[in-house]
């Protein structure tokens, strides 16, 4: 008997990257490849497909996303947004130094594709010969290797070294980028490389993936915690953690240049009315000053003592009253600015 393949009206084809590392793969993987490479509308979220495979295949989730793990090391399988980012570097490459517009509007483009990616299942598993083929081809990995065990303070075992080296090689990010990384992650108490990786992926996919963004990103970083020691201090929290909106509002003060001393002020004026501490109480007398043009703590101790003159009749001090004639003055003052100019 002779055989021959049948395609029909159809066929099915494969990447051949699968071929250099087909024995090791195993029968669940060679399943999924195969239902990928079949229906076309499996792309995009990973999650979404590992959804779509249950329904096909009698596997666990944790199975179906070790098979795509194993097909992203593999070569077959590869994130849209770094194919894209590949793309928009070439573009930029191929231009002229001296065309700096068209460089700009290919950045541009590239930043709109990163806000838009999907963090991948996990890097990509390099084997021992891999690693040792990569190090060998681009020597600055050994060094990213060693540099990056110091700052952990440890020999890092083959997965953590594979990792490590997916950084640069899969993310693409430079050797500075990922000392600062680690550095940075390491001055919060966090070595776990696991974890490093994680915060890798979460930052590019916020479109810090240059050395100069990592650069920026630290410096903000900083500066929010020195300013959130200050908020600790004043409000006298101790060691407890921010709640997500705490920290939201910590932010917004921190953009608005919110001094200590009108913090302070702000935090006075809230136990004095309320009873408590209150983060979005704070928050809406400190907005509220900001919207009447109040920029120092002199321009709010002018701005009471004028409005405590004026209502002599009244026993307490009331906040939303406050609030609207401060709105007011705000207002004036930039009408009066308006008519001189």
């Amino acid at each position: 008997m002779e055989l021959e393949l049948n395609f029909a009206s159809d066929a099915v084809c494969f990447p051949g990257a699968i071929l250099e590392r087909l024995h090791e793969a195993d029968a669940l993987v060679l399943k999924v490849l195969l239902i990928l490479c079949a229906d076309r509308t499996l792309r995009g979220n990973s999650e979404q497909i590992v959804s779509a495979l249950q329904n096909v295949l009698s596997a666990e989730k944790d199975e179906l996303e070790k098979a795509l793990v194993f097909l992203t090391g593999a070569g077959v399988l590869q994130d849209a947004s770094i194919r894209a980012k590949r793309i928009a570097v070439k573009k930029i490459k191929s231009v002229a130094p001296s065309d700096t517009v068209s460089i700009k509007t290919a950045e541009e483009t590239t930043n709109e594709e990163k806000k838009q990616a999907v963090m991948p299942v996990s890097l990509p598993e390099y084997t021992s010969e891999q690693m040792a083929k990569l190090i060998d081809q681009t020597p600055s990995y050994k060094v990213i290797i060693d540099e990056t065990q110091k700052i952990c303070g440890r020999i890092f075992s083959p997965t953590e070294i594979s990792r490590v080296i997916g950084l640069a090689d899969y993310l693409k990010l430079d050797f500075e980028h990922i000392l600062m990384l680690f550095a940075f992650c390491k001055k919060r108490g966090k070595t776990s490389v696991a974890y490093i990786v994680k915060t890798a992926y979460s930052l590019y996919n916020q479109g810090v993936d240059t050395r100069s963004a990592m650069e920026q990103y630290v410096k903000d970083a900083e500066s929010l915690d020195s300013f959130s020691g200050k908020v600790r201090s004043v409000f006298g929290l101790g060691e407890r953690a921010f709640t997500a909106k705490e920290k939201e509002i910590i932010a917004s003060w921190t953009q608005h240049d919110v001094s200590e001393e009108m913090m302070r002020k702000a935090y006075e004026i809230t136990v004095d009315n309320i009873g408590k501490t209150s983060f979005a109480y704070t928050n809406k007398v400190l907005m509220n000053w900001q919207q009447a043009g109040y920029k120092t703590l002199a321009d709010v101790e002018e701005a009471i003592q004028n409005y405590q003159s004026s209502k002599q009749s009244k026993t307490s001090f009331e906040t939303d009253e406050f609030f609207e004639a401060a709105l007011r003055r705000g207002l004036e003052k930039l009408s009066e600015a308006s008519a001189e100019s």
